[in-house]
């Protein structure tokens, strides 16, 4: 029984971390511009007037404005693996405890992945299966 359930697990996880490498997106990028121009229009004249004097006018007016703006917004993917490393203590047996997790993101917020721990002098080994779910 215990054989078939490892192979089924083993199984499960395997198909999880191949559906899960082409589920997710590599990279999302989003950019938005808005274009900004002005266009200046110059006028010049000159009046003379009747007893001989002679004016200089210069108008400047502003027909268009528009605002240039870019953004740009890039989404990265967010980590396939994680690795951890564990410490603590068995306080029944006042031992040092280590081990060690793997991870791996299955399909979209989900990961799973295994686990080991050892104790101490005794070196008495567990270990498991691990299913996350992120939000």
């Amino acid at each position: 029984m215990n054989k078939k359930y490892a192979v089924l697990c083993l199984g499960v996880f395997l198909l999880g971390l191949g559906l899960g490498r082409f589920s997710l997106p590599d990279r999302q990028e989003e950019s938005k511009k808005t274009e900004s121009t002005t266009e200046k229009t110059v006028t010049e004249r000159e009046i003379t007037r009747p007893d001989g004097t002679k004016e200089k006018e210069r108008i400047v007016s502003d027909k268009k404005e528009t605002k240039k703006e870019t953004i740009k917004i890039t989404t990265n993917d967010k980590p396939k693996w994680k690795a951890s490393a564990l410490g603590g203590i068995d306080f029944s047996r006042k031992e040092q405890v280590y081990g060690g997790a793997l991870q791996m993101r299955v399909l979209g917020n989900l990961s799973g992945g295994v686990w080991a721990t050892t104790t101490g002098i005794t070196h008495n080994t567990a270990g498991g299966l691990i299913i996350t779910y992120e939000w």
